[in-house]
């Protein structure tokens, strides 16, 4: 999973034993690997797994009864299969997770931390030829650059007005190339600017 994935920044779980044991312990030191509990009886601190893991409980191993691990190994893998390729989720704008994530413009560590409009041109470099949407999050941090303005030093509101007039101008002439060069791919695209609240920003608020 490493290998096709990357390695995650954190590792969130409860305290079952199959992810207290020694060998897991072992993984987690020669990977360096965080590894988070949650508090025990606060499984919303890990909502999207228990979240899973209640719907594979109820649509699958309560449906299911399995004649011997072939049958098992059979059986839950056409399941993830049709969760993942087949089944469209609602809080992906009813497509299949593969679809999705085939169409997802971010790389590595960028999906996490955000992407600047400069890297767009390779992002796009990475898109899936069989990709039928484009997922569009960037513009965020090209503003988080921007954050030292707050703290500039200015001789008058006018000299304050006038940079910040030229920061929004470059921005939405960067922006708008960006998007010209999303317009070519001819593709449905959905472009959101989100910022965290835990950000940057906060301490100045």
């Amino acid at each position: 999973m490493i290998a096709r994935r990357g390695k995650p920044g954190m590792i969130v779980s409860d305290h079952g034993t199959e992810f207290t044991s020694n060998a897991m312990l072992a993984w987690m030191q020669d990977n360096q690997i965080t590894w988070h509990f949650i508090a025990p009886g606060k499984p919303m601190q890990n909502g999207f797994c228990e979240s899973f893991n209640g719907r594979m409980r109820d649509e699958l191993l309560n449906e299911s009864l399995f004649f011997g691990l072939d049958h098992a190994r059979t059986t839950i893998s056409a399941w993830v299969h049709d969760y993942n390729d087949r089944r469209p989720h609602w809080s992906l704008g009813y497509i299949p997770p593969a679809v999705f994530a085939a169409a997802l413009i971010a790389t590595c560590d960028r999906l996490r931390n955000g992407a600047v409009i400069a890297d767009i041109q390779s992002q796009i470099s990475r898109v899936a030829p069989g990709a039928t949407h484009l997922v569009l999050s960037v513009g965020g941090n090209d503003a988080l650059r921007q954050s030292g303005a707050l703290d500039a030093s200015v001789e008058s509101v006018a000299n304050a007005l006038i940079m910040l007039n030229t920061i929004r101008e470059n921005f939405r002439s960067s922006y708008s190339r960006m998007l010209d060069q999303l317009a070519a791919l001819r593709l449905p695209t959905a472009p959101a600017i989100r910022t965290s609240p835990e950000g940057p920003l906060r301490a100045r608020r």
